[in-house]
């Protein structure tokens, strides 16, 4: 970010080495904004990702995380994956389309010590698919994993794309 303040283009500022959850954290309000627009969500997923992470693999993952959001938000049951590949298809993307599917297939060896942003996404997701009834029971288990502060945050914003807004009045 520092280097964005002093000049630098956004799309040379990340590291292209990081992989850390720092740009996983901003897609909320692109998913809330470009909710009814996925390819848009995407792109502007990946510019996004690029002022601090810039590695695809951090790009697919925020867009991962983007369109999962915006189809709890729609409550559009489209596969991301399906939507992923067919942008990165038509975009002639195919680092992406390999970053995906690395992505995909880490989802069944999920590490219980989430070392980068995909481990942190998908232990979110899973979190919230195993307690999504109950806010507390999902908070609760947020709460007691490592990079609890970005895992709480995406668990939470799960819950209440589905649940709306009023859930975190208790």
């Amino acid at each position: 970010l520092r280097m964005y303040t002093n000049g630098m283009p956004f799309d040379r500022c990340g590291n292209k080495s990081n992989n850390d959850d720092s740009a996983l954290i901003r897609m909320l309000p692109l998913a809330l904004f470009y909710k009814e627009q996925p390819h848009q969500l995407i792109a502007e997923s990946h510019i996004s990702t690029l002022l601090t992470n810039g590695n695809v693999t951090s790009q697919v993952c925020s867009a991962i995380y983007s369109l999962s959001m915006r189809g709890l938000l729609v409550n559009d049951k489209t596969k991301v994956s399906s939507l992923l590949e067919q942008y990165y298809t038509i975009n002639s993307k195919p680092d992406h389309i390999k970053a995906l599917k690395m992505l995909l297939s880490k989802r069944e060896t999920l590490e219980s010590q989430p070392q980068n942003a995909v481990d942190i996404f998908w232990q979110a997701w899973y979190i919230y698919l195993n307690n999504n009834k109950q806010f507390n029971d999902c908070a609760l288990k947020a709460l007691c994993v490592d990079h609890t502060g970005c895992v709480t945050a995406l668990v939470c914003s799960f819950f209440g794309s589905v649940h709306g807004l009023s859930v975190f009045d208790n």
